[in-house]
Order: structure tokens, then C-alpha cells, then sequence
């Protein structure tokens, strides 16, 4: 406005100028007014500004945390992830499936020798028929050796699933494997404790591969898992080993150490057949004997006596038979030589013509394998 008074005293009279300079002051004020107005829009213009931006700032706080906490998670899970993946791969779980089946395989043969009654071949001097089939052998009536193999067993199952689910990325429980390591570990700490304790002098070949078949597997698996995984199911796994250790406890606590050593001093005592034999039982029981086939057995085989009742009392005198105990069942004798030297491994054993033929054999398939050869 000051600018466009100025602009007319340059084209009008003096006059104007007079009456424009009277009215100065009202233009001033004016321009006061005007100025105070302007630097009012301008302080409210930016306290909305400020306002508006508070406003946006503290409603993106809440996503901004959302996202942070959501980005936490992932972390979080994917380190679970990557944790279990690195566990997944570093658990030698061919090395273990390996020992799980040579613990299999043991005591598969332990089992069918405990259930079947045949002896147990000893691997080292002094026997150890003596501990195989005394009652610490059992649980609560079960073989010991029929459990182990059921633990074995799923050891074995869960290690080739876990070499399985290397290539296909599919969970597998590692804890399982474990699990059942802790677990034959228990058992052969405490067989051991028996060992040393109760049968001194007393060389237990199978005992101790089957022990450190189960330690070998306890430490392959704990190599798969981190020190912190180990230490998160150290109470879990604690508990179970105390577990087994009590059972087993509880299991042998009525046993008398004396009197499971004196049921395996057994003196010889043959039973006496007493059927009468057939035409056909004694004309058999020649052929073989003149075939020069034999049958070996135990005084104490019950299958044994059975074969021999099956030929009949008037038979004996040809029945091609030979005793692998002749002194007795005692806790350090081994077979006799005839029947070491025929590696014998089950009664009664048929051996004809240089084949062997394991358990009781009827006289259609004795007469089929002598009319064969």
C-alpha cells in the first residue's frame, strides 16, 4: 500500500500528496494490523504443522514397534530353525544305525539262544554261559536280551529315518535316538556293575560288546546337539537313566548271588526214555547209525529227549547219539571237544553226511535226506 502511495505522488498533485500524508497514520495502522495477522496465520500454520507431524509420528510408533517385534520373531524362529537344521545334519546318524544293527544282530542271537535253550558260543576262555543264563538275565520273567533287541530295534528305525530325512528335509526325532541311547547305556552300566560284582573272574564277551555297542551310540548321538541342547534335556535325560537304573534295581533285588550261580552247577543226569519203539523207529535209528550220522545234544535239552522218545527205548542201542555235557552243566565248562569240533550252536543238531540239521527232525525228513544221499 506504501508503494502504491508512493506511485501516486509521482502522477498527482501536491493537493493529493497533502491529503494523502493526513491519512498516514490510518494507513499505517493498517499495515500494522495487516502484519500482526499475517505473523498469527503464520504461528498457527506451523504449530498444525507440528501438530500434524506429533500426530504421524506417534501413530506409525506403534507399527514401527509391530515391525520391529515382527522382525524379532522371524529372528527368533529362524535361529530355531537354523539350530534344528544344524542338528539335523551334524547327527552322524549313519554311524549309528551301524551300531544299532550290530546290537540287533547280538541280541537277536542271544535271545533265540536264551528262548530255544541251545549254548551260547563263548568268544573268550572261561565261558560265559554262566552269566547269559543266570537270572540276572531276566526282567520280571522277559529275557533281558529280548528287550535289548526291541531297543536296538528302534534305535535302528529312527537313525535310518533320520539318514532318510537328510535328503528330504522331513522332521525326525533326534531326541528319540537319544532317548534310546541313554537308555542301552543305563542297562550296560548296570550289567557291568553285576559283572564285576557277582561273577568274578567271569569273561562276558557279549556283555561287553553290547556295552560298548550302547555307549558308542549314547556318545554319537549327543555329538549331534549343541552344549545348550544338551544341557536343555539334561534333567529330562538324568531322569530317564536314574529311571532305568531303578527298574533294573527293582527287578534283581530277590535275586540270592549265591543261589544264581549254584543252578548252573548241574551234575550229569540222563533221563530214560521209556516208549517203546516202532518197526520203523528201529530200522531208522540203523540206517543212520550206519550212514554215520549224528545227533548231539544236552542231557537237559527237553527237545532232546523228545527226539530220542520219538525212536523209543528199543532204539538206543543204534541211535547215533552224543553228549555235549557228559560231566555235567557247570559255570566254567564248555562243550565237549566232539562237539566243539563240530561247532555246534543249537540242540538237538543232526549232522549227516557233513549237513547240519538244527532242532528235532521227523522220520519222513530224516529218511528223505538219507534216501537224497
Amino acid at each position: 500500500m506504501l508503494s502504491s502511495a508512493h506511485g501516486h505522488v509521482g502522477r498527482c498533485s501536491f493537493a493529493s500528496v497533502q491529503h494523502t500524508a493526513l491519512h498516514s497514520n490510518g494507513v499505517l495502522a493498517s499495515c500494522r494490523s495487516l502484519n500482526r495477522r499475517a505473523l498469527h496465520a503464520r504461528t498457527s500454520t506451523t504449530k498444525a504443522s507440528d501438530r500434524r507431524c506429533c500426530t504421524l509420528q506417534c501413530s506409525s510408533s506403534p507399527d514401527q514397534q509391530t515391525s520391529t517385534s515382527g522382525r524379532q520373531d522371524t529372528q527368533q524362529s529362524m535361529s530355531h530353525s537354523d539350530r534344528y537344521r544344524r542338528g539335523q545334519k551334524g547327527m552322524p546318524y549313519k554311524l549309528i544305525s551301524a551300531l544299532a544293527f550290530g546290537g540287533t544282530a547280538l541280541t537277536a542271537y542271544l535271545a533265540v539262544s536264551k528262548l530255544s535253550g541251545a549254548p551260547v558260543v563263548c568268544l573268550a576262555s572261561g565261558g560265559c554261559g554262566s552269566v547269559l543264563n543266570s537270572e540276572y538275565a531276566t526282567v520280571f520273567g522277559v529275557p533281558l536280551s529280548l528287550l535289548g533287541l526291541g531297543a536296538y530295534s528302534a534305535v535302528a528305525a529312527l537313525s535310518i529315518r533320520g539318514v532318510l530325512s537328510q535328503s528330504s528335509k522331513a522332521p525326525v526325532s533326534q531326541y528319540g535316538v537319544l532317548a534310546g541311547g541313554a537308555v542301552l547305556a543305563s542297562c550296560s552300566v548296570s550289567l557291568l556293575y553285576v559283572l564285576l560284582t557277582r561273577f568274578e573272574g567271569e569273561a562276558c564277551t557279549w556283555c561287553l560288546t553290547s556295552a560298548g555297542l550302547s555307549f558308542g551310540i549314547l556318545a554319537a548321538a549327543c555329538s549331534g546337539f549343541s552344549r545348550r541342547q544338551l544341557q536343555d534335556v539334561a534333567p529330562q535325560g538324568g531322569g530317564l537313566i536314574a529311571a532305568t537304573i531303578l527298574f533294573l534295581s527293582l527287578a534283581w533285588s530277590g535275586i540270592d548271588p549265591q543261589g544264581a550261580e549254584a543252578v548252573y552247577d548241574i551234575p550229569y543226569q540222563a533221563a530214560p526214555v521209556t516208549t517203546q519203539s516202532s518197526s520203523r523207529g528201529g530200522q531208522l535209528a540203523k540206517r543212520l547209525n550206519d550212514a554215520g550220522a549224528k545227533m548231539y545234544g544236552a542231557f537237559w535239552c527237553s527237545h532232546c529227549h523228545e527226539q530220542k522218545e520219538a525212536f523209543g527205548s528199543q532204539a538206543m542201542k543204534d541211535f547215533p547219539y552224543v553228549e555235549c555235557y557228559p560231566d555235567g552243566f557247570h559255570k566254567f565248562d564248555d562243550l565237549a571237544k566232539q562237539c566243539k569240533d563240530a561247532k555246534i550252536q543249537a540242540f538237538p543238531a543232526w549232522i549227516i553226511k557233513g549237513q547240519t540239521y538244527s532242532g528235532a527232525q521227523s522220520f519222513d525228513k530224516l529218511e528223505k535226506i538219507l534216501d537224497s544221499q
